[in-house]
């Protein structure tokens, strides 16, 4: 049994693409400068 989950994410392209979490990207006016956001099980991981 091979690991599906190395499989899909080795390569080096996107498989969500690099643009923000729309939702997250809707909420920015909550961040301050200096602050992050942690967006859980949200593809390979994007900054805003």
């Amino acid at each position: 049994m091979g690991n599906d989950w190395d499989s899909r994410f080795e390569g080096e392209s996107y498989l969500f693409g690099t643009k923000p979490n729309a939702f997250l990207a809707s909420q920015v006016y909550r961040l301050h400068p200096g602050m992050k956001a942690l967006a859980v099980a949200d593809g390979e991981g994007r900054k805003l």
